[in-house]
Order: C-alpha cells, then sequence, then structure tokens
C-alpha cells in the first residue's frame, strides 16, 4: 500500500500548468483529508486493532501499518518509508510511531535511506508482531482479532490509554494514571467475572462492563 505515483505526478503537472500552485489539493489534501483522519480513528481507537500485512507497505501504508496495535506479517511482506526517496518528508504519522517502535536512531536511518525492510527484518525491529506464512496470514489474523474481542475489552481500553498517555508524560503522572485506570478496571463487571473463574477454574464470559 502507498500512493500511486504515476497518478500523482500527473496531477503535480496539471497543478503547475495551471498555475494553481504547487500541491493544488495534492499531496497534503490528500494527508489532511484522508489520511490523518483515518489515522486518528485507528490510534484512538478503545479497541485493540490488528493489522495483517500481505505485500508492500510502503510510505503511507507503512504509517497505517504502524497506527495498529499488532501487526501479523506475511512472510513475503515488505515495508518502506519512501518518502526522502520522492523528496517528500514523512507523513501520514510516521515521524510519531516509527521512533516510538524502533527508537529514534533507527527512525532517522530508515527515513534518511529508505530501503525495503523484510518480514524478518520488520520483525526484528519490533515492527512485526509476528511473521507467519502468507497463506495463513488471513486466518491467523482472524484468530487474533476473535482472540481479543472475546477478551476482556474494557481492560485493553484502559491499557490503550495508559500507554498513550505514558509517552508523553512523567513516571509519577503515569503512575497517577495508571491508578486511575485501575481503579476503574477495578470496580467493572469484567474484573469481577475474571476473578470467579478462576476460582472456579473456568474460561471467562466477558460483558464489557
Amino acid at each position: 500500500m502507498g500512493q500511486d505515483l504515476k497518478e500523482h505526478v500527473g496531477g503535480l503537472l496539471a497543478a503547475r500548468e495551471s498555475g494553481a500552485g504547487k500541491d493544488s489539493g495534492g499531496v497534503m489534501s490528500t494527508v489532511r483529508e484522508h489520511y490523518n483522519p483515518a489515522l486518528r480513528a485507528l490510534a484512538g481507537a478503545a479497541k485493540p486493532v490488528v493489522a495483517a500485512v500481505n505485500g508492500v507497505a510502503a510510505g503511507a501504508g507503512f504509517g497505517f501499518a504502524l497506527a495498529a496495535d499488532y501487526r501479523i506479517v506475511a512472510d513475503t511482506a515488505s515495508f518502506n518509508t519512501s518518502f526522502a526517496g520522492v523528496a517528500l518528508t514523512a507523513d501520514s504519522g510516521l515521524s510519531w510511531t516509527l521512533p516510538r517502535i524502533v527508537g529514534p536512531g533507527r527512525a532517522a536511518d530508515l527515513l534518511l535511506f529508505p530501503r525495503n525492510l523484510t518480514a524478518q527484518e520488520a520483525y526484528e525491529l519490533g515492527i512485526a508482531n509476528r511473521v507467519v506464512p502468507a497463506a495463513e496470514l488471513a486466518a491467523e489474523a482472524v484468530k487474533v482479532a476473535r482472540t481479543l474481542a472475546e477478551g476482556p475489552t474494557l481492560a485493553y481500553a484502559a491499557l490503550k490509554e495508559s500507554l498513550s498517555y505514558a509517552l508523553s508524560h512523567s513516571l509519577d503522572e503515569a503512575l497517577e494514571k495508571e491508578d486511575e485506570l485501575q481503579t476503574r478496571a477495578g470496580a467493572s463487571e469484567d474484573h469481577l467475572i475474571a476473578v470467579q473463574a478462576f476460582i472456579n477454574k473456568e474460561k471467562p464470559k466477558y460483558l464489557g462492563r
């Protein structure tokens, strides 16, 4: 996944010929109007988001994959930041997500020197959570999604909120946030269900409340 550059160059040339401006609703309007709202929805979702990557995740495609919480990747897939290779800077959240996953130094390397990362390389960098044979990708992604859907969804939402908050706050503030969210989770019906199921050696059936 990534922008079709053959289609894109036509828009750039047409904009320059018409004198409508260098971007003329091209790159930036696509980012602002389409990519950014979708990325915010993915990253801000209360439920865990599972991405199944089965091909080339380049540029925006890379960004969308990193906006998910869990990435299952086919062994034939690859990743590429791409932007610098066509004289663009990062968008689709990559300047925010990539350094948080691979570290600032590796993020700079991948953005300054775009290149294809194999599925195994992506796994070693922490970009992929799991690598599976391409033929098994869809089934594995559904399996993970179903496991999460049957789990303690309120606790998952709290975990996402906690992790996001901690990235931009101090340890003391993160501890306070953990206390707040743990108090909320501890008062939930799901927590009681989980404890009772543990005592009775049963599988809990969560209600999401």
